[in-house]
């Protein structure tokens, strides 16, 4: 779903069911994966991967970082309650 004015440039591959905020800039050849949120203008990535996805979209490597991160608080959290 695409809202207001969306600036999408050459080459951008959207997975299904992504959402884009109004106004904003996607960049030339960005990729966003399936279900994910874009609400902030994504540009090109340090490391050259423009690959994104999450809620709100973020660079994929930082995406997977951040559900390693929370699966392993509710596995700590669920072994506190043995």
């Amino acid at each position: 779903m695409l809202l207001g004015s969306c600036n999408i440039g050459d080459g951008v591959q959207l997975g299904g069911q992504v959402g884009v905020a109004q106004h904003i800039t996607i960049t030339s050849g960005s990729r966003v994966a399936g279900k994910s949120g874009v609400m902030n203008s994504l540009n090109k990535c340090e490391d050259g991967l423009d690959v994104f996805g999450g809620v709100p979209a973020v660079p994929l490597r930082d995406w997977h970082r951040q559900s390693l991160f929370l699966r392993k608080i509710g596995r700590k959290r669920g072994n506190d309650r043995k």
